[in-house]
């Protein structure tokens, strides 16, 4: 990739126009629902995403095959438990971040009360009254994965949450987590859609332009960091500590985004069958929110 100054507004669109075919031929409709709809169909507790979604990106990057020597991954990038794609030559500076969390939201249970189990959110537990649908997981010591053993409504009351399991679902007890589900599906011909998009729609995205950011000759780290979404407290600390665990193992970046894509064009809602979903429209852009470090300029 050609190098232009930062300042060189003509040599910066004449780049872009380059990449805009090979941009245009990877970055399509249909692979970004591929990838989005199979990430956000695969919940992944915090702290579970190594063992649930790490399976289901890499095998969406073999499929594509797109892994070579100018794009990585790395299951367990530096031994943090979080995924890494790395693009460039292999231990070549990467000057360019991107940050998106692969976890979602969970709750561990407690003893059955006769009615539900009441939950400790593992996360930051934020509907007030309402229900949705929810499968609660057990790690299967035998099997060495985890496995959806039951199905119901995780049910919230005045902020407190509770989960009413189907009949026929096995007894839950230590360790099993309970998480929120909602399948994919699309709505429209327009490309509406609903799903658990949190955060899948922002690996989806990073995952996708991944291989054009090689094929730039872009060195860059694209993290997709776990627990993010576990217990909440006091402090900067307590949100985002798969991230804190890589941002130390590299040189500073000169520049770095975090991605969280929740919902666009509406609040969450309830559909037809009861569940809470995020709705959003693909190709209509992205919402934008900026938070700075700070950081002194260099």
């Amino acid at each position: 990739m050609t190098m232009v100054d930062e300042n060189d507004l003509d040599g910066i669109a004449r780049i872009f126009e380059k990449l805009r075919p090979a941009t245009d031929a990877h970055i399509t409709r249909d692979r970004v629902r591929r990838y989005l709809s199979a990430i956000a169909d695969t919940p992944a507790p915090s702290t579970a995403a190594s063992a649930l979604r790490v399976p289901v990106l890499r095998q969406l990057l073999e499929q594509d095959d797109v892994l070579g020597p100018r794009l990585g991954f790395d299951a367990n990038f530096g031994n943090t438990g979080s995924a890494a794609i790395l693009t460039g030559a292999e231990g070549s500076p990467k000057p360019l971040w991107y940050f998106a969390h692969l976890d979602t939201i969970s709750y561990l249970v407690q003893p059955f009360d006769g009615a539900a189990y009441p939950l400790v959110p593992f996360c930051c537990h934020m509907m007030v009254d309402g229900q949705c649908t929810a499968w609660a997981y057990r790690y299967d010591l035998a099997a060495n994965g985890y496995a959806v053993v039951g199905t119901g409504k995780l049910v919230s009351r005045q902020g407190t949450p509770f989960f009413q399991p189907d009949a026929g679902s096995p007894v839950l007890g230590p360790g099993d987590r309970v998480v929120p589900t909602t399948r994919y599906r699309e709505t429209s011909a327009s490309g509406d859609f609903v799903g658990h998009v949190d955060n899948a729609g922002a690996v989806a995205a990073l995952a996708v332009a991944a291989p054009v950011l090689a094929e730039a000759g872009v060195a860059a780290l694209l993290a997709f960091p776990d627990e993010e979404e576990g217990p909440p407290g006091a402090g900067n600390q307590m949100i985002g500590r798969g991230g804190t665990r890589i941002v130390d193992l590299l040189p500073t970046p000169d520049l770095a985004i975090v991605a969280d894509v929740q919902q666009a064009g509406g609040d969450d809602s309830a559909d037809a069958r009861g569940g809470v979903v995020n709705s959003c429209r693909m190709g209509q852009g992205a919402m934008l929110a900026e938070f700075s470090s700070l950081r002194a300029a260099r």
